[in-house]
């Protein structure tokens, strides 16, 4: 319990410390200093966008996301609204869902015939703990 409230004091303290840092931005640029106002608010700026990346709030940051992990799962790195379709149907019930997705002719040719080593190096160990064997799929 502690520790949250220890993580939601440095959280109000953040964001205090940024209303008093924009409060000396627009302070500076009244007195007239514009290469520190000009500074500050690039300084400002990058902090914001490096931010919103990592939360994957900025557009697009969410699909290099997935097109990182499907190289690291798959080998192959794709956008994923070129590849795909998602059709839609969700079948949802006893805490279950199934989502259909289909791929376009390039990455199921991919999945139907890969590369040699396919099979052995994906996914990796630290991704799964299911390795695939052929068509079956195995339990460690």
């Amino acid at each position: 319990m502690t520790f949250y409230l220890i993580i939601l004091l440095i959280f109000i303290l953040l964001i205090i410390g940024l209303i008093y840092w924009i409060f000396r931005i627009f302070k500076s640029y009244k007195k007239g200093n514009k290469k520190s106002f000009f500074t500050q608010v690039s300084i400002l700026g990058l902090l914001l966008i490096v931010l919103t990346w990592q939360l994957q709030i900025f557009p697009f940051s969410k699909n290099f996301y997935i097109k990182e992990q499907t190289e690291k799962l798959i080998g192959k790195s794709f956008w994923s609204w070129e590849e795909y379709d998602y059709e839609g149907l969700g079948i949802r019930g006893e805490g279950y869902t199934l989502d259909i997705y289909e791929f376009n002719d390039e990455m199921a040719e991919y999945f139907s015939k890969p590369p040699t080593d396919f099979i052995q190096n994906y996914p990796p160990e630290e991704f799964a703990d299911i390795k695939m064997d052929g068509n079956a799929r195995k339990r460690k």
